[in-house]
Formats: structure tokens, C-alpha cells, sequence
């Protein structure tokens, strides 16, 4: 899949996604997390949106998982169970919608949807007050869906843990 979606492309297209996945990646080693929005903003300006989340997604598990041993003590088990359930249940729904919506249509949903996003974590806004399992999983659940449609399914967490005042090693 890789090699056919590069193949395709000109150098300079090739270069310009280069770039926003370097400004991408300074932007996850400066704050630990967000390369995912800047890269699919950028690169789906450039390619349909369907080739480039599941490039993202790869991208992102793989700096994830370096990061696991350093955190690995610091999960919140409990909670980490409801948002996954959520996610599980909603990523395919968001899949779906990403394979079936037009190209420019998906930019759309996802220009929207992290504006939204910057937006309510910018306001300060506090959605969970108490931390219940209808509230980790309806935050899996909006992840879930971002996730599967943009490829952004850190974003809606970020809303939720920073409206409950997690502390930044559990987040």
C-alpha cells in the first residue's frame, strides 16, 4: 500500500508531505502528543484522506509505543477499560464513514472537527466533572469515531482529561 501511494507521487508532493510529517513529529516532541492533526491537515491537503489516516495511524502507534515503558506505571487501568470499550464499539462507524465519504467532503469533517476540538481545549471548558463509566465511554466513543474517520482520536481525549484536571503523566 505504501509503495503504491508513493509511487504515485511527484517529488515535490512527496516533499511537501515529508515536511508537515517533520513539523508533525516536532510538534509530538515538543508536547508529547498532536503530530496526528498536523500531519493529516497538512498531508490531506495534498492526498485523499483515505490513504493518508491509515499512514497517520501507522505513524502514530509506532511513536506510541516507544513511549509505553516510561508511562506504563502510570495508566489509569480502570478508566483506560471504559475509553477503550467505547473506542472498539465506535472506530468502526468512523471507518466506515472515511471509506465512504467523497475526499473533499472528509476534509470538511476534518478541518471542522479539529477546529471543535482547539477550540473546546481552549476554552477551558470542563465536560467531566466526574469520572463514571458513561463518561470514559462516551470520551472512548468520540475517539473512536475521530479516530476511524480522521485519524485524530487523541483530540476528543485531550478535551475530556483536560476538563477533568487529569494529572499529565496519567494522560
Amino acid at each position: 500500500m505504501l509503495i503504491e501511494l508513493f509511487s504515485q507521487l511527484d517529488w515535490i508532493t512527496l516533499l511537501a508531505a515529508a515536511v508537515w510529517i517533520f513539523l508533525a513529529a516536532g510538534v509530538r516532541g515538543y508536547a508529547g502528543f498532536g503530530s496526528a492533526p498536523i500531519a493529516v491537515v497538512g498531508i490531506s491537503l495534498l492526498l485523499d484522506p483515505g490513504k493518508v489516516i491509515p499512514l497517520v495511524l501507522m505513524l502514530e502507534t509506532i511513536a506510541s509505543i516507544k513511549m509505553l515503558p516510561r508511562v506504563w506505571n502510570h495508566i489509569d487501568w480502570h478508566q483506560l477499560r471504559w475509553l477503550s470499550l467505547g473506542a472498539f464499539i465506535a472506530t468502526p462507524l468512523g471507518v466506515s464513514l472515511l471509506a465512504s465519504t467523497p475526499a473533499d467532503t472528509m476534509r470538511l469533517v476534518i478541518y471542522s472537527s479539529i477546529l471543535l476540538m482547539a477550540i473546546l481545549i481552549g476554552s477551558g471548558i470542563s465536560i467531566a466533572k466526574r469520572k463514571n463509566t458513561l463518561s470514559m465511554t462516551t470520551a472512548g466513543i468520540a475517539s473512536g469515531i475521530t479516530n476511524g474517520e480522521a485519524g485524530i482520536g487523541g483530540l476528543p481525549l485531550v478535551v475530556y482529561f483536560l476538563s477533568s484536571k487529569e494529572k499529565a503523566a496519567t494522560f
